[in-house]
């Protein structure tokens, strides 16, 4: 966590082409269908795998559907694994990089664009060279009701920007003068007040999302010819009702309506813009709409699109702000009279001078970058408020907040959902300051990040002064100053502590930081739930990341009896453990981040395939692909060959993270997923490991360095230590020190591939003994095959072992004797031999080294 890498360029757009040739695969399973459609100027081509998605993806689109055009601009090719048997490629990242947004941490090409949404459980990814995406969901029957009410939003936003546009969340409603966009956080009014004007027989071009370009004028799109409406409000549109789509859920939120064909004179493809509104519910009769600055336009703008959108940052702020400076801003203050809210907005659209006498309102300061503050908070719902107070009274116009409530059990969350302020609130269970930290920096908006503990504060003008530090000095990876430690009493009185230069010169909250800084850096390591500062800025100091002291004091910390630190000795704060690691990577020679990308450079040209055949293997295959990848010895290429598991086999995959060959297969047995692996292989060296068994780990390294060594050795095999399935794995690697046995397991041995050109693959024909068989063949042609008194594998004995079926086990031995007495009749061998007990190891060496003579 502390060191998660970026991606490369080549990852990115390798995994773009595997799903791409996975989509391939998916519609040679069935038919394809091309469904064409004018968005906001471009035209679109929806590629379909089947039918099963069109009429959950579709029906938004309608009122944009036109004739196949040779040439679209842009094609989205659109599957999903329940409909055509074909699983998505797991993704090359780890569980802990995915985002609530829909963000990966460290993707972040330019060129091919990457998210995964929880909610949908979908997969986006998008090559803006070749104007092609990818839109993957497993099974569309869970879908949340504003997936088909807003489909593939995510990459209609990839696309408009490109093409010099905005997706926004925002609503838009006009008459035959023009539009108004109605923006507002959600529950301000904002899709009441569009439904509302379309009811009323206004224009409608969308409710929730829609498209706008500023140049050469500022003009809104339409997206969705859908509306969304909470349940509790449908009394007050009886003649909509006949278009609410069919529930999903029976408790859905929010009912889905479905305008287009019924209303299609209402809805229109585009308009130009007169105004933007931001809604502010009043407990009035009367609609009024007022003049309103810039700023509150923006935020509530900013804040409501950028929460959503995979991909936003501060070129996102950026585009909304000009937008927003074209076009005068008004508050709507919409009334209980319904009838009074579509007449007044008619009136304004065709006269918004008599609104106001200032056409426009001026952007009253120099626009400044956004930046995303960050709070962590467990059990301090008392401090909110006032570090919301602290924040905004620094009247820093472009501010993101984000408040990570670390398993509070106080009424934090209330405290939160009450607050007059827009913030992006996130709940975890309890993890410490680090973990909470680490989950808002993967799901910020800006290119700056600033944090603030939530019982801490700022001095007045903080951010300004940080940041004009930061703009002036490119160069610079973060600015700090000193950390003021004072008391406050129960009359609030304030008491300063210590001298600022004096205390902890650590602290988080003291600096603002370029989110480019956890990219060098990484994020805080949340194995430490103190210390986490001291550890990050050891390793920032380390790799001599460009950092600047103020002097001046740039925070407050405030000590109170319920502080973390409170009465922690050296041991408790972690400051021994900080100081431990920092020794570590100085003697390891770690004084920058460990780079798995780059350690894992010749991925696409690896030594070593591992190859795991697996049947409903979902409880363990975790463990097992964790033991290859903490190999002492990297690169290796993985490749689960799936033999037709009815489990979550799959899902599990998927959330490793890890970059794996997936291969999905009817059920054929181990042999044939093995040869199916071996078919993959791309690699000069074979390990086989069963999904439900682990390597110690310097399996690889110490077989590896064998067979670099000898290059007349065909194969080493190591011993294996049986553990029972009740055995903790932690417990068994405790108790390494009792030597395990010789086995003849796959999975305890390194093989040159070319020993499988020689002996041939596995015998696909039994379910049981065909290592056996294979090892004897292998023989018969001569192969060297040494073995190494060391434990390297840890197998898990359980029920569903087929060693356990003793019938099985005998008739299959029967089958590969009598295989091999044919065999060495054909070639003119003695067909009688003593195999040696494999309780000798040195017999069963001496064996498989001596010639196998002719009669």
């Amino acid at each position: 966590m502390t060191d998660r890498p970026q991606k490369s360029e080549l990852e990115q757009i390798q995994f773009y082409n595997r799903c791409l040739n996975i989509f391939k695969l998916a519609a040679g399973k069935t038919e394809e269908i091309n469904l064409y459609y004018r968005i906001a100027g471009n035209v679109v081509c929806l590629n379909f795998a089947g039918t099963s998605l069109l009429p959950w993806l579709t029906p938004a689109f309608e009122h944009l559907r036109i004739k196949p055009v040779e040439n679209p601009d842009l094609t989205i090719h659109v599957w999903d694994s329940n409909s055509t048997g074909i699983k998505m490629p797991p993704p090359p990242c780890e569980w802990a990089d995915f985002t609530d947004r829909g963000d990966i941490w460290g993707f972040n090409s330019k060129r091919i664009k990457t998210a995964f949404h929880w909610s949908e459980y979908s997969v986006n990814v998008m090559d803006l060279k070749t104007n092609t995406a990818v839109y993957w969901v497993k099974n569309p029957n869970g879908f949340p009701y504003w997936v088909y009410s807003s489909p593939f939003r995510t990459i209609i936003q990839w696309w408009i920007e490109k093409n010099g546009g905005q997706l926004m969340h925002a609503a838009a409603v006009g008459t035959k003068n023009g539009a108004v966009l109605i923006t507002g956080k959600g529950g301000s009014g904002k899709s009441t007040s569009a439904i509302t004007c379309l009811n009323g027989g206004l224009k409608y071009l969308g409710d929730d999302y829609v498209i706008i370009k500023k140049d050469p004028e500022p003009k809104v799109y339409s997206l969705y010819s859908t509306a969304k409406l909470n349940l509790e409000d449908m009394h007050r549109f009886p003649n909509l009702k006949p278009l609410a789509g069919k529930r999903v859920k029976e408790n859905q939120e929010k009912e889905v309506l479905f305008l287009y064909p019924k209303l299609k004179e209402q809805i229109v493809d585009e308009m130009p813009l007169k105004a933007i509104l931001t809604p502010q519910i009043m407990p009035v009769e009367e609609t009024v709409i007022e003049p309103a600055s810039f700023w509150p336009i923006q935020r509530a703008m900013s804040f409501t699109t950028m929460s959503q959108l995979p991909g936003v940052g501060m070129h996102t702020q950026k585009y909304i702000s000009q937008f927003i400076s074209m076009l005068p801003c008004f508050t709507l203050k919409p009334g209980s009279n319904f009838d009074k809210i579509t007449k007044t907005i008619a009136s304004f659209i065709d006269n918004p001078q008599a609104f106001s006498s200032t056409k426009k309102q001026p952007v009253d300061e120099k626009e400044k970058p956004l930046i995303s503050i960050i709070i962590p908070v467990h059990n301090g719902a008392h401090f909110i408020n006032t570090a919301i107070e602290n924040i905004l009274s620094q009247n820093y116009p472009a501010i993101e907040i984000i408040i990570v409530d670390d398993g509070s059990e106080d009424n934090t969350k209330e405290i939160v959902e009450n607050l007059d302020v827009d913030v992006r609130y996130f709940h975890q269970p309890n993890s410490g300051p680090a973990s909470a930290r680490n989950k808002a920096i993967r799901d910020i908006s800006a290119e700056y990040i600033a944090f603030l503990d939530v019982d801490d504060l700022w001095p007045e003008k903080n951010l300004d002064v940080l940041m004009k530090e930061l703009i002036e000095n490119p160069d610079l990876d973060l600015v700090r100053g000193y950390a003021q430690l004072f008391s406050m009493d129960d009359d609030e009185k304030i008491d300063y502590i210590g001298n600022p230069k004096e205390s902890f010169p650590n602290y988080i909250g003291a600096g603002v930081y370029r989110k480019s800084a956890f990219n060098k850096v990484g994020l805080f390591d949340p194995d430490l739930r103190f210390g986490e500062d001291a550890d990050w800025y050891n390793r920032a100091r380390e790799i001599k990341i460009k950092m600047k002291r103020l002097d001046e004091v740039t925070l407050f910390v405030r000590r109170h009896e319920a502080n973390m630190t409170k009465g922690k000795n050296l041991v408790e704060l972690n400051m021994l453990k900080v100081f431990k690691k920092k020794l570590e990577r100085k003697r390891t020679g770690l004084t920058e981040p460990t780079k798995p990308e780059i350690k894992n450079t010749n991925a696409n040209n690896p030594k070593i395939s591992v190859i795991i055949p697996v049947r409903n293997g979902a409880a363990f295959i975790t463990e097992a692909i964790n033991s290859i990848f903490e190999q002492q010895y990297e690169p290796v290429e993985v490749i689960v060959v799936d033999d037709g598991s009815t489990d979550n086999t799959t899902e599990i995959l998927e959330m490793t993270g890890k970059e794996i060959k997936y291969v999905y297969q009817e059920n054929k047995g181990s042999y044939a997923a093995r040869n199916k692996g071996l078919e993959l292989a791309t690699g000069k060296y074979i390990a086989f490991l069963d999904a439900d068994d682990v390597w110690v780990e310097n399996k690889l390294s110490i077989q590896l360095s064998v067979l670099d060594e000898k290059p007349q050795i065909g194969a080493i095999i190591g011993f294996t230590k049986k553990i029972s399935l009740s055995q903790r794995l932690e417990d068994a690697k405790k108790m390494f020190e009792e030597q395990g046995g010789f086995l003849l397991n796959l999975g305890a041995s390194l093989f040159r591939k070319s020993v499988f050109r020689k002996v041939g693959s596995f015998d696909e024909e039994l379910q049981s003994g065909g290592d056996a068989d294979w090892f004897l063949r292998a023989r018969e042609a001569s192969v060297h095959i040494i073995i190494h008194k060391q434990t390297v594998i840890f197998q898990r004995t359980h029920r569903r072992n087929i060693s356990r079926n003793q019938k099985l086990v005998s008739t299959c031995l029967v089958k590969v004797h009598k295989k091999m007495l044919a065999r060495r009749r054909k070639a003119g061998k003695s067909v009688a031999f003593n195999f040696p007990k494999l309780n000798n190891v040195d017999e069963v060496m001496k064996f498989w080294q001596s010639e196998d003579k002719k009669l």
